[in-house]
């Protein structure tokens, strides 16, 4: 898959071995990265700090790539920790061509993006994911692995006792959710943080 990556660059000296990291996953996962500029970014901060006068950014070139990246790309990841208006535009722009979408953010981090502006986006292209080091990769391998094949939704219908819609409404109200989206959470969180034999499988069936 072709994966755009971004993230803000606001921080980037505090949260740089994430965002290297992430960018080297994409890679080492067999996907192509559309734009890679992470490098880059640093050297210019550094420059920043060493220099009395830094070269401004040619911010309407910078835009058009930013834009450009996102309409290549099959498939979106950003490290939102920080937030940014550019992230928020590439998000929309990002769902907008219906790409599929993966929101990060530390679990260092005390800001949740679960409380944030940003999760009232209300798509089923997104996928919101905290992480921390360990749980990156898997994370990741499940996003591109849902999303390799176009992403197609599959409806699934069952039925339910009282206890569990009594807890289905409330939870919808109270996190401002569709029942559906709690139980995809539900289920997708199971697959990356519990069911062990799960990823063997899909260890198996991916050589």
């Amino acid at each position: 898959m072709k994966v755009n990556f971004a993230c803000s660059t606001a921080q980037i000296d505090k949260y740089k071995e994430n965002y290297i990291l992430i960018n080297s996953l994409i890679s080492e996962l067999g996907h192509t990265l559309v734009r890679d500029w992470i490098d880059v970014a640093l050297e210019y901060t550094d420059s920043k700090k060493s220099a009395d006068k830094c070269e401004k950014l040619p911010w309407k070139e910078v835009f058009h790539e930013v834009s450009k990246a996102v309409l290549a790309c099959d498939a979106v990841v950003f490290e939102a920790t920080v937030p940014s208006f550019s992230i928020g535009y590439q998000i929309s722009l990002a769902i907008e061509r219906r790409k599929p979408v993966l929101i990060l953010w530390s679990e260092d981090s005390q800001r949740d993006l679960k409380d944030s502006f940003i999760s009232g986006l209300d798509s089923d292209l997104i996928t919101m994911r905290k992480y921390n080091k360990t749980t990156l990769k898997d994370i990741m391998i499940l996003f591109f692995r849902e999303n390799e094949s176009g992403g197609e939704k599959i409806r699934f219908n069952f039925f339910i006792d009282k206890k569990l819609e009594k807890y289905l409404d409330w939870a919808s109200y109270n996190y401002k959710k569709s029942k559906a989206d709690i139980l995809r959470e539900s289920i997708q969180d199971r697959i990356t943080y519990q069911d062990d034999k799960y990823k063997d499988y899909l260890d198996v069936i991916s050589k």
